[in-house]
């Protein structure tokens, strides 16, 4: 999201805050902004409060891959703790995590329909 089309924009996230509302901004710049963006998502369809295809996380990650994609290789790939992931390493581990709790909902849903009606 581009800051003056947010601002502009009657329907964006900003627009819509209420007045006294908190919120959180990460900027192009910073480093870890992408890896913010993408937990965001990854806790948002854990939650059950979107589906992968969502147009707001298509939203969030292509945000994301484009402020990966405009810092520096050295600060957008830099972690002192584990090799940097690649972006197809990402589309699979979150594709693996959504696969996951959609086979544990449907299991819920299996047992609660098995169950005997009282």
């Amino acid at each position: 999201m581009i800051k003056r089309e947010e601002l502009s924009n009657p329907n964006s996230c900003m627009s819509r805050a209420k007045d006294d509302e908190m919120i959180f901004v990460l900027l192009g710049r910073d480093a870890a902004a992408p890896h913010a963006i993408r937990e965001w998502v990854r806790e948002r369809i854990r939650l059950g409060k979107n589906a992968w295809s969502d147009g707001q996380i298509i939203e969030a990650l292509t945000c994301a891959n484009k402020i990966e994609q405009s810092l520096s290789d050295t600060e957008a790939n830099y972690n002192p703790f584990e090799p940097p992931e690649t972006t197809t390493q990402q589309t699979d581990r979150i594709g693996r995590m959504i696969r996951e709790n959609v086979d544990k909902k449907m299991a819920v849903e299996r047992q609660k329909a098995e169950e005997p009606t009282r």
